[in-house]
């Protein structure tokens, strides 16, 4: 009998759940608007840049900021 060549859905879940933290966020056309067109246009200008790596960059700036409000 052949190897199987393909990898199931439950194992890639697993295998995602073991290493990852996933969050999902939620924005609203009316209230959110502005932070919807910001992230679109980001993914735009800078190809192959995924909205997990703009929001991690998002995070690294606010993490700084609190590193340096703190070093005050």
């Amino acid at each position: 009998m052949a190897r199987k060549t393909t990898t199931s859905s439950e194992v890639k879940n697993r295998w995602k759940a073991a290493n990852y933290k996933t969050y999902q966020i939620n924005l609203r056309y009316d209230a959110d608007q502005d932070l919807i067109d910001f992230v679109e246009r980001f993914k735009e200008k800078n190809d192959g840049m995924g909205v997990s790596d703009i929001f991690r960059a998002g995070i690294d700036v606010l993490m700084e900021a609190e590193k340096n409000a703190a070093g005050e």
